[in-house]
């Protein structure tokens, strides 16, 4: 939040979601590397796989950075740059709206696995796919992030216009 703050309340704003997600999403993809790179198996290179490819603070795939921002530009470069990594995320989990409606366990599994599905692994308490396949170890870690920023903002007194925990505390 320090590093990215302005960032992750611009686009929070700028597509309506709330800034616990995105920060959850962020320490759980890349714990807050913004040079963090992960391939895919079947990966060749980015022109030719782009879906094989996350890359930034949010581990967008090149692909779907390009579909969720209908910016067709994007590549490796653009998504390394924290603000272009923040926006793209945001993007994607604002796209995956209608099938989360921000429940943070269904927009980690929805981030991770490219929707929401059904997974019966005898560790996955959460039932919703993620990896490693057959456990609920993404959605445990996102949702300890999602709730650490309840803990932030009330410390910090400073809580985001765009935020579940403006939101509480006004009801």
């Amino acid at each position: 939040w320090s590093a990215h703050g302005p960032h992750i309340t611009r686009w929070a704003v700028g597509y309506t979601v709330p800034c616990e997600l995105i920060v959850a999403t962020i320490c759980t993809e890349s714990g807050g590397n913004p040079l963090s790179v992960r391939q895919e198996s079947g990966y060749k290179t980015d022109q030719e796989t782009p879906n094989r490819v996350s890359v930034g603070l949010m581990q967008t795939l090149i692909s779907t950075a390009r579909e969720v921002t209908r910016f067709h530009f994007i590549d490796r470069e653009w998504l390394l740059k924290p603000e272009n990594a923040i926006q793209a995320g945001t993007a994607m989990i604002a796209h995956q709206f209608p099938e989360t409606r921000f429940d943070p366990p269904k927009v980690a599994c929805a981030y991770k696995a490219g929707g929401v599905y059904y997974q019966n692994g005898p560790q996955n308490r959460w039932k919703m796919r993620q990896f490693p396949i057959g456990t609920g170890e993404h959605c445990d870690r996102f949702v300890k992030w999602f709730n650490e920023c309840f803990v932030m903002f009330k410390e910090d007194h400073n809580t985001p216009e765009m935020s579940f925990t403006r939101v509480l505390n006004e009801v």
